[in-house]
This record gives C-alpha cells, structure tokens and sequence, in this order.
C-alpha cells in the first residue's frame, strides 16, 4: 500500500507572500480596468463636442445665408420700386410735354424745386399711395411703419433727367434715367427747317448712381 502523503503545511511567511501577489495582480486589474472606463469617457466627450462644434458651425453658416438672402431680397425690392419711380416720372414727363422748340415743357402738376441741389422736391409713394404735396428728399423716409416699401421720383428738366428712389426695410437704391433726345425726333419742314420736337420717341438710359444701404 501507498503511503498517504502528510498535507503540505506552508509557513507564514510563504502565505502572507502569496497573498500580496494575489493582491497586487486584483488591484493591477482593477486599476487598468477603470483606466479604460477613463480613456472611454474622454473619447465619448471628445465626440459629443465635436457633434456639437458641428452643429453650430452649420446653424451659425444657416443663419448668415438667411439674412444674406434676405437683404437681397429686401434690395431687389427697393431696386424694383426705384424703377417703378423711374417709370411713373417718365410717364409724367410724357404727359406734359408738347412739340414745342423747347425740349422740355413740364407742366405745374411737378414741382419747382425738383432740380434744387440740396434738397429737391419730390413726388413720394408710400404703400402704393401718392403723398398728396411734394416733399423733400431728405430726410429718409420712416420705414418702420411701411409694408410695401416707399420710393421718391423727380423730374429735372435743367439737365434732362429722371430720379428715382425705393427705400424698402433698410435698403436704399436711387437710380437715374437720362432722356435721350436725339435730332431724329426733330419734325422737319420741306425746306429741312425744324419745326418742332416729337417728344414722344424720347428714349431713356437707366443707371444706377446710390448703393443699397
């Protein structure tokens, strides 16, 4: 028969030994454990941040192409009702006009003062309204109480032109109409003598001379 082996019986010091190496390996795999939940955290904040650069670097980008877009739009209104201006003295500059020798005969219905350098009189159209008197150009307009916009026209009969104004939420474009009037509208007698002017083909060449503002 076998002899039964007597139970190895470890000293003290050998089991305090085994035990801090237990110890030591638990506490090395907890620490890189909770060094990973670390790492993670900051990589999950990392992406959150940027989630949230991005998404106000795109709402910040939105928001200055709709006011961009927006003053645009307010400009071309204020442009297109300078040309509504340019068309209604053009239209008023036709209606006073004979075939007199004079290339210009404006009647009393425009007003005196319309080619006055510092502030001339002008015929003023608020929502669609013609202001009963002429008014002076300056000052600007209120347009905090306008829906449609306001624009300003005049005739000047010195220098043979027209103005025109729109004014709509803030923006500002005067525009300018020279009126052409060339020596083929002359109305000739037999002998090549001028006997008059046909001011009914005078022609218009509309520039701009004031930004939007």
């Amino acid at each position: 028969m076998k002899k039964k082996l007597a139970p190895k019986i470890l000293s003290r010091a050998t089991l305090e030994e085994k035990s801090r190496v237990l110890v030591s390996k638990l506490f090395s795999r907890a620490t890189l454990d909770e060094n990973m939940r670390g790492f993670a955290l900051i990589y999950v904040l990392l992406f959150i941040t940027l989630i949230g650069v991005t998404v106000f670097a795109s709402w910040a980008a939105s928001l200055s192409e709709t006011r961009l877009s927006r003053r645009n739009e307010h400009s071309t209104e204020a442009y297109q009702l300078a040309k509504t201006a340019i068309e209604e003295g053009w239209e008023e500059y036709r209606a006073q006009l004979d075939d007199s020798m004079d290339p210009l005969d404006i009647g009393k219905n425009l007003p005196d003062e319309a080619c006055d350098l510092a502030n001339p009189q002008v015929q003023r159209v608020i929502d669609g309204v013609l202001v009963a008197q002429p008014v002076g150009l300056k000052p600007y307009p209120d347009l905090t109480q306008t829906k449609l916009g306001v624009y300003d026209w005049r005739v000047c009969g010195d220098d043979l032109f027209i103005e025109g104004v729109g004014y709509y939420k803030g923006n500002k474009i005067t525009l300018k109409a020279k009126i052409d009037h060339t020596l083929d509208n002359d109305i000739v007698d037999g002998d090549g003598n001028i006997t008059g002017r046909d001011h009914r083909r005078d022609t218009l060449k509309i520039y701009q001379t004031g930004p939007s503002i």
